[in-house]
């Protein structure tokens, strides 16, 4: 028997379609859909497809998503699905209930992004903390002064890691080798662990304040909705910066768009906002317009690497679970192991 593996991806978010076939050989054929997010009532062309993927993965044994929303709607539609795996580790998009209701495994991929992660953080790190954004644009804008901008670097400083799963504990292996020294704040993770690795346990409220750099890498849930408030950010220092690879719901954005204004913070990296994309029209405390602040769309992940490392892990957890075998990265352990 062929299963049917639709993977879900849009031009914007492409999946490795090889990579994802190769654990998969032999079991189920791997069908591209273009999925962008939302549901076949959203207006436009993009609600055109929705609708079309919608009709077309009716018969689908097993989803890859890196584009699209799982709804119970859509669940209702595909009767034979037994997996869906995401393409990364949060599953926010996914209706993880109405899966689970219905039997169907939801598992994720840890691990296969976090040393692209990891990278780009110091990249944002190293960007505002030289101004090197800032200044490719006055040097494209045709001024050309070498201390315009005077930068500060990397060694020496204090990172604070907010949150030290797979991707904070690489991040602070590479800080460590650019001479910064390191706090960790994560709830969940023993403080003698957190020492053993190398980096300082600390409360949140004191990372913020002790930090030179601040580097989010929370999952999006009830709990770390909006957690980064103004409160936090008012006890930043006045040099210090705030760097989110993670998601941008964890940071109330207005309350961040008013501290930098008002000089609480000294600049952020932000590969991640929200929504996502921004909003079309012009709109008020509107980040795109602070010179301190560089925006990436959410593109932390985007390496050759990381892209061949989830499609092909995702690929092999769903292998697992057609066989009838037991996944290896369900997400209901990783929930059940963080309550």
């Amino acid at each position: 028997m062929t299963y049917k593996v639709y993977a879900c991806e849009s031009p914007s978010m492409p999946i490795d379609i090889d990579a994802l076939r190769h654990p998969l050989t032999g079991l189920a054929e791997v069908i591209p859909v273009n999925m962008p997010f939302g549901t076949p009532d959203r207006e436009g062309a993009d609600g055109e497809a929705v609708k079309k993927a919608w009709e077309r993965m009716a018969d689908g044994d097993a989803f890859f998503v890196r584009s699209g929303d799982i709804t119970e709607k859509l669940l209702e539609r595909c009767p034979k699905v037994k997996i869906v795996t995401v393409h990364g580790v949060g599953v926010e998009q996914f209706d993880v209930e109405a899966c689970w209701a219905r039997g169907i495994e939801v598992t994720n991929v840890p691990g296969g992004n976090s040393n692209a992660v990891a990278e780009l953080a110091i990249g944002l790190m190293l960007d505002v903390a030289r101004g090197i954004s800032r200044q490719d644009r006055r040097v494209r804008g045709g001024e050309w002064a070498s201390c315009r901008v005077i930068g500060r670097e990397l060694r020496g400083a204090t990172l604070g890691i907010v949150g030290f799963g797979n991707i904070g504990r690489l991040l602070l292996q590479k800080a460590a080798g650019m001479g910064m020294s390191a706090l960790a704040y994560d709830r969940y993770v023993d403080s003698a662990a957190v020492t053993a690795a190398g980096a300082t346990p600390a409360g949140l409220e004191e990372l913020f304040q002790r930090s030179d750099y601040v580097s989010l890498h929370l999952p999006l849930t009830d709990e770390t909705r909006r957690v980064v408030n103004a409160s936090l950010l008012a006890r930043m220092k006045k040099t210090a910066f705030l760097i989110n690879t993670s998601r941008g719901g964890v940071v109330d954005q207005g309350a961040l768009y008013d501290a930098l204004v008002a000089g609480q913070l000294a600049g952020a990296g932000l590969d991640v906002q929200d929504p996502e994309p921004p909003l079309a029209a012009p709109k008020a405390k509107d980040l795109a317009t602070l010179d301190n602040v560089v925006l990436l769309p959410h593109c932390a992940g985007s390496t050759k690497e990381c892209q061949a490392a989830i499609a092909r892990g995702g690929g092999e957890d769903i292998a697992r679970v057609l066989r009838g075998e037991r996944p290896k990265s369900s997400v209901r352990g990783q929930i059940m192991s963080r309550k």
